[in-house]
């Protein structure tokens, strides 16, 4: 990725002026949402190498229970499972700084980080699979539902 040492000036410029305000925009989103309806989760998804033959294929970190409920990572993990994939639960990958950052469980807002193998949808050479590549797309979307229907809950629970 990076072909040399960056300059600290550099980098400093770019924590300044990309790294915080990408982070303060979605700290912006979940309060609202949480406002809205009562509960919001952030889904940080990520692409991992794989992981050796009989490896997790979908890895849901909640840095070990503290940033998402337990029944929110069960049904994410039970997607994985369900599309048929190795799915594990915070291993190798429990989640890193945004979940940290951004996860207030006790406030409504849940944050998990989701691994998904990249053999799944990239070929050898690194480029998309065209034809593997909707089976991924399928699940990130299982995934938007579920979250979406997490929210849901909560404001119907919430509501009464």
């Amino acid at each position: 990725l990076w072909r040399e040492r960056m300059r600290h000036t550099e980098l400093m410029a770019r924590i300044e002026h990309i790294h915080r305000p990408w982070h303060s925009a979605i700290a912006d989103m979940l309060v609202a949402t949480q406002s809205r309806f009562g509960s919001a989760i952030l889904i940080d998804l990520h692409s991992m190498p794989k992981q050796g033959e009989g490896g997790a294929q979908f890895v849901v970190g909640d840095r070990h229970g503290v940033t998402a409920s337990p029944i929110l990572v069960e049904r994410l993990v039970a997607a994985g499972q369900g599309a048929g994939l190795r799915a594990a639960r915070n291993a190798p990958y429990a989640g890193a700084f945004s979940i940290s950052c951004h996860a207030r469980p006790s406030s409504g807002i849940e944050a998990v980080q989701i691994e998904i193998d990249r053999s799944l949808y990239l070929d050898a050479t690194g480029h998309p699979d065209v034809q593997r590549i909707n089976t991924v797309i399928d699940l990130v979307t299982r995934l938007a539902e579920i979250a979406e229907a997490n929210i849901l809950t909560d404001f119907a629970a919430a509501a009464e």
